[in-house]
């Protein structure tokens, strides 16, 4: 680093060679912890930030894409809703108006459903009768009714039986 006091003024500085001073610029960092977690659907966890080289007068959170919620967007360390996979965003101003910010990705574990197709009987030469079960295997989460459930003819059938149904 190299200063020069008043170099264009009418008292210029004469000797500028004792005016260097060897130095290692550290940037500001910032993180968010914990980062890349990846959780069960609808379960919340306390986020928070950590910085180097940088003292945050004030800082906002926000949700960068994805449908997670905040619990609050000023607060220093705000509670996370997984609802999908998201990124979290903290955005950091220091007293002097320089800001940082940084991400971090939410995740939710992946559904994992399981069609169980109990019975198959001929209603008619158009129709068929088909009773089946649906089912969760993560363990956590549940099924809502009016989910689309499609018949094929096989496995790696293009062609569907009609009608498509929904579960009550």
């Amino acid at each position: 680093m190299y200063a020069m006091v008043n170099p264009e003024g009418n008292v210029a500085e004469t000797v500028v060679t004792n005016n260097t001073f060897n130095w290692q610029h550290q940037g500001p960092v910032a993180h968010i912890l914990p980062a890349d977690t990846t959780v069960t659907r609808k379960q919340g966890y306390t986020l928070r930030f950590s910085t180097e080289h940088f003292t945050p007068a004030s800082h906002r959170w926000s949700m960068e894409s994805g449908s997670n919620q905040l619990s609050c967007t000023t607060c220093p360390s705000p509670d996370i809703m997984v609802l999908d996979t998201s990124v979290v965003k903290v955005a950091l101003t220091n007293p002097y108006g320089c800001e940082i910010s940084t991400t971090a990705k939410s995740q939710q574990f992946p559904t994992d459903l399981v069609i169980t197709i109990r019975d198959v009987k001929c209603y008619d030469n158009a129709r068929t009768i088909v009773s089946y079960q649906v089912c969760m295997q993560n363990g956590y989460d549940v099924v809502y009714g009016g989910i689309p459930v499609t018949f094929y003819d096989g496995p790696g059938a293009k062609r569907w039986q009609r009608p498509i149904q929904r579960l009550p």
